[in-house]
């Protein structure tokens, strides 16, 4: 029945437990994530085997490595770019199979022999030789790259084959070079500020040059030829007909919708729309001019000031920039309501275009819009973001403008011992003095203003001069303010905290201000909570009167031999029987009673012996 039980618990365990994992490798993939340590990476990649980086990756190594791949490599895209600095890769393989660079800042090099991939959407600089080598590959594509701040940008080997589009190079001192008897075309590039040559093609004949077109070279052209402003391009390129301003060329997914604030929690004075944001996200590698998109909402155009929407990175589009809690450098300031209207509590949708395209790259809802397009955010939450996670929509408690998304925590917080709330004064503004608990829940804050409470609670996220904590019940800001010189402790998520201060309600909402260093205690992990605990427990242990213990017979009455005191073992047995009542405080003195009867018992049977003794002498 044990062995049963213990294969049962076994099989709930593993149940419940499997879910949790949310990615099983293969055996022969080797994981890159946000976990990986610098150190001790594979110096080589068999064949058969596949290096998987998935989004948000850092890698950087303290000095230089080089790792050879005979098998596969993948970068996974997301909206948190991969940062490899230090290293050197080298495709070197014979495989059918494609490796994918997505979404990569590599601080680096590629060097590819024989293989055949893409890379697209990556960042590629620093390159103290040649960013990106290719030789002998019969399938590559090279796209929405950004290549710069290297010796040479791309360099191309006889007998490859593929195609280079869609790239800005910049900053390089050579940036695109190309050899003979390579099939590669290259077109709606963009070439700025490479200091010897934009584009140097290596052994073309004058009869058979290298024929490019669509390509922006940064610069006024003549007639047929670049003017002396331009960067150099070799004489053997016929590089018309070109394209006079930047080319972009933005395609399904290239700009996403991410998160939105359409019922923000603000303060009654101040009008709602001041307080909304939406925001996107720019998957290229290089900024994108706000000219190039269009965005709308409910189907009403949203103007945008020319700016631009940062590489690998968040925009935020906002009516104002009042919410504290946005950063400034990623905001695009309407100065107005966003759509004349401003956002609805109620639902609403909006779509984002390209500048010549009719059809939406992303289309957002939220609420209970509704046209036909799946609801990504049904129902409505004052103080909540829809926000995105992958391919899916949902509302989360915690608004991260400008950053990556995160959904609402499931808090789990020891219980706290709250004395009697007294219920508060009918003006909130301005409560009694002896209206002021010690300690409340977060959702009790707006029944105490201007009173000093304590509140336990975790960190939500940390800035400079303030921080958020939440506990099951809601969030509030603490804020410490500088003539108080309070000494703010190493904050981290989830941290847990108990904060004391006064509760002040600020024109951006509630807030708690402490008044000296000491009124921001960091709580001792749980291990040391339970050793306190015990030492406590142990100490009150000690503190307790021994009122309960049960006393002891007497030995030498009890174990004296029969020959001696046969009628005194019986009495006391006699006397244990009858004795079975529980122990009380008066127990001492019926110890004392049963004792003196046993002494009578003991002396009478020694004076019965003596006579009889007398009596036969």
């Amino acid at each position: 029945m044990k062995q049963f039980a213990a294969i049962f618990l076994m099989v709930i365990t593993v149940s419940i437990i499997a879910p949790i994992k949310s990615y099983a490798a293969d055996p022969n993939e080797i994981i890159w994530d946000s976990s990986t340590s610098s150190e001790n990476l594979p110096q080589i990649i068999n064949s058969g085997e596949i290096l998987v980086v998935k989004s948000g990756t850092v890698i950087n190594p303290t000095i230089v490595q080089t790792i050879t791949v005979n098998g596969l490599v993948k970068f996974e895209s997301g909206l948190s770019p991969i940062k490899i600095s230090n290293i050197n890769f080298i495709l070197d393989t014979e495989s059918d199979q494609i490796s994918y660079f997505t979404n990569l800042n590599l601080a680096g090099s590629i060097f590819i022999k024989n293989g055949d991939f893409e890379l697209s959407k990556s960042r590629l600089q620093n390159s103290t030789g040649t960013a990106v080598t290719i030789q002998n590959s019969a399938n590559f594509l090279i796209n929405k790259n950004l290549i710069t701040d290297s010796d040479t940008g791309i360099s191309i080997s006889p007998n490859s084959f593929g195609t280079v589009k869609n790239n800005f190079f910049t900053q390089n001192r050579i940036a695109f070079q190309i050899d003979n008897n390579s099939n590669v075309p290259i077109s709606a590039n963009n070439f700025k500020n490479n200091s010897e040559f934009a584009i140097l093609a290596a052994n073309f004949p004058a009869e058979t040059p290298l024929i490019i077109s669509q390509n922006y070279f940064g610069c006024t052209f003549g007639p047929n030829i670049p003017d002396s402003t331009c960067e150099k391009i070799s004489s053997s390129i016929n590089f018309t007909p070109f394209s006079s301003s930047p080319i972009y060329q933005i395609d399904q997914n290239d700009i996403q919708f991410t998160e939105s604030l359409a019922d923000p929690k603000h303060n009654s004075t101040v009008d709602e729309y001041l307080y909304e944001w939406f925001e996107i996200y720019n998957t290229f590698p290089y900024p994108i001019p706000t000219s190039q998109i269009k965005l709308t909402y409910k189907e009403r155009p949203i103007s945008l000031q020319e700016e631009s929407i940062l590489p690998f990175d968040f925009s935020i589009i906002a009516s104002s920039t009042l919410d504290i809690n946005i950063p400034i450098e990623k905001v695009i300031n309407l100065g107005k309501k966003i759509a004349t209207y401003g956002l609805s509590n109620d639902g609403g949708q909006f779509k984002l275009f390209s500048l010549n395209s009719d059809d939406p790259m992303d289309i957002f809802n939220y609420g209970s819009f509704s046209d036909g397009i799946k609801n990504l955010c049904t129902g409505t939450k004052e103080g909540y973001s829809c926000s995105r996670f992958e391919d899916k929509y949902e509302w989360t408690s915690i608004p991260t403008p400008g950053a990556i998304n995160q959904k609402s925590p499931i808090i789990v917080i020891p219980p706290v011992v709250i004395p009697p709330v007294i219920p508060p004064t009918t003006n909130p503004e301005l409560p009694a003095t002896n209206t002021c608990p010690t300690a409340i829940k977060i959702n009790q804050a707006n029944n105490y203003y201007n009173c000093r409470v304590s509140i336990i609670a975790k960190v939500k996220r940390s800035y400079g001069s303030y921080f958020y904590i939440y506990d099951e019940t809601g969030e509030l800001k603490v804020y410490l303010q500088s003539a108080k010189k309070i000494k703010k402790p190493r904050l981290t998520q989830n941290l847990p905290i108990k904060v004391t201060g006064t509760l002040d309600n600020y024109r951006t909402g509630l807030r708690l201000l402490p008044d000296t260093s000491s009124d921001i205690e960091l709580i001792n992990p749980p291990v040391n909570q339970v050793n306190t605990t015990v030492n406590q427990q142990s100490s009150q242990q000690i503190e307790t009167p021994l009122i309960q213990s049960e006393p002891q017979p007497a030995p030498s009455l009890l174990q004296a031999p029969d020959s001696i005191l046969p009628t005194t073992k019986a009495a006391v047995k006699g006397i244990s029987a009858i004795n079975t009542e529980p122990i009380s405080t008066h127990q001492p003195l019926k110890i004392a009673l049963i004792c003196g009867i046993i002494l009578l018992v003991a002396l009478m049977s020694y004076n019965l012996g003596l006579k009889n003794g007398n009596s036969k002498s």
